[in-house]
């Protein structure tokens, strides 16, 4: 018990607890986790919510279970995100792209050169037959040349075949990294499921074991009430009756006094 009779009390403030399994702080200090982690979540600052459930949470009692499904999820999420496995791999991938593309861009380089060597030779080539056929040089010579054009003719597959593979291995590392970033996706997709199956189970332990206030205004307990009372489930203990908006009342008569009473009629509460 927190207030008593007539006490006057903020909206949201707690009433008294009912007796339970779990610890009630311990589950109000996680719902106020909850909400911070939904906040993180939503502005992607994964490192401070992680840091939010690095204690741990104890004696849950009714939510222990729905805790052990959603902390199983955040360590997965956190072998994703934080400063585990996944995040290394993604790193090291991301790492690879960018050689994989400046090896390519030295590639194309090289064989831009290699095409101007190329004219280059089949120009000497076109001239060393013009001398041949005015046997200015030997056929010997002309032969030399022609084989040097071909050798150099030879270096363009083998540098496309490079570029191929090249490009081949880039497809490879941004496919594992789109894959990655789609796991981590989903992992993100099912802690986010896990934190509002267990927010839910929270919030409806929260209205059956915690009393709390729904308006600012007076307290008027309907019986009287006292540490380690039992009482049936859904019945009425209290009201808290605004400062200005009067009091509302309740009355159950027998069907014998039904003809006592007639609309208007002057009644007296009383309050034990």
């Amino acid at each position: 018990m927190f207030v008593k009779n007539w006490d006057t009390v903020l909206a949201g403030s707690k009433l008294a607890y009912v007796e339970s399994t779990a610890n009630h702080e311990d589950v109000l200090h996680l719902n106020v986790l909850l909400d911070s982690l939904v906040t993180c979540l939503q502005t992607g600052k994964s490192e401070q919510f992680f840091s939010l459930f690095d204690t741990g949470v104890r004696n849950l009692g009714e939510l222990q279970n729905a805790y052990q499904l959603f902390s199983n999820q955040l360590q997965k999420y956190s072998d994703y995100v934080g400063k585990g496995f996944y995040v290394t791999k993604k790193s090291v991938l991301l790492e690879d792209l960018a050689f994989l593309k400046k090896s390519e861009n030295n590639i194309l380089q090289q064989k831009e050169l290699m095409e101007k060597d190329l004219l280059l030779s089949e120009e000497t080539y076109s001239a060393q037959k013009t001398l041949l056929s005015q046997n200015v040089i030997s056929k010997l010579d002309e032969r030399m040349e022609n084989s040097k054009l071909l050798t150099k003719k030879l270096t363009i597959p083998q540098v496309n075949a490079s570029l191929i593979a090249n490009v081949s291995q880039q497809r490879e590392k941004q496919k594992e990294v789109a894959d990655l970033v789609h796991t981590i996706s989903q992992q993100k997709f099912q802690l986010i499921e896990q934190t509002q199956t267990l927010n839910s189970s929270v919030q409806d332990w929260l209205s059956k074991y915690v009393i709390i206030a729904p308006i600012s205004g007076q307290v008027n307990f309907v019986i009287p009430i006292q540490e380690d009372l039992y009482f049936l489930a859904n019945k009425v203990l209290v009201y808290i009756n605004a400062s200005a908006e009067g009091f509302y009342a309740e009355a159950y008569l027998p069907k014998y006094n039904f003809g006592k009473v007639r609309p208007g009629q002057i009644v007296q509460l009383r309050f034990e």
